[in-house]
């Protein structure tokens, strides 16, 4: 049984500090929250072009604004909002589960379905480091982009399918003592939440 000494988990053989556990978060813009702290009541792009609402869009696509909401409001590994990761901290502490949980998000901007095998190798390189006990859950969600493709690509639906199909067969070869705990999420209706905001 390990023992907590000064935030620090210990084995009682070993005396040496576990290793953490993983979460990892799957997806595009929506789990990247990229543009999570858009103004959604300021001047349009629109009608104010070269404005500071432009130049604000532009570095939210930077990489480090890309990390820094990732790493505060996002659905998925945010530590601003209540977000799963923090629901999952919180679980595995309820359950006596003295792990050290650690965060990944490797969703990124404009991805589609078809960027999912690139985030996953990413994922598996990280696991193969041995740097984590295990990887504990994984969220996903992707399709926005995909959906904008729509009316070019009538057959995106079975892309969409065969590629989250892989990403499972991918974690699936993840050898490790536990299961990996998978959350598929549908993206949401931007466009009501956005109207919901204006009324």
């Amino acid at each position: 049984f390990p023992v907590t000494i000064e935030g620090q988990v210990f084995g009682w053989v070993e005396g040496q500090a576990l290793a953490p556990v993983l979460m990892a978060s799957l997806g595009d813009s929506l789990t990247a929250a990229s543009l999570a702290n858009l103004p959604l009541r300021s001047t349009s792009i629109e009608t104010d072009p070269k404005g500071p609402i432009k130049e604000w869009l532009d570095r939210q696509f930077s990489d480090g604004y890309v990390v820094a909401n990732k790493a505060s409001l996002s659905w998925a590994s945010g530590t601003q909002i209540d977000s799963h990761f923090l629901k999952l901290q919180r679980y595995l502490k309820v359950r006596g589960d003295e792990s050290s949980l650690e965060i990944l998000n490797f969703a990124f901007p404009r991805d589609t379905s078809d960027d999912l095998e690139n985030q996953v190798r990413q994922l598996i390189q990280v696991i193969q480091s041995r740097k984590y006990a295990a990887l504990k859950y994984v969220t996903l969600m992707i399709g926005s982009n995909d959906a904008c493709s729509y009316e070019a690509d009538p057959l995106v639906l079975e892309r969409i399918r065969k590629n989250i199909v892989n990403v499972f067969k991918k974690l699936s070869e993840i050898r490790q003592n536990e299961p990996i705990r998978i959350l598929v999420v549908g993206i949401p209706q931007i466009t009501e939440a956005w109207y919901r905001d204006w009324e």
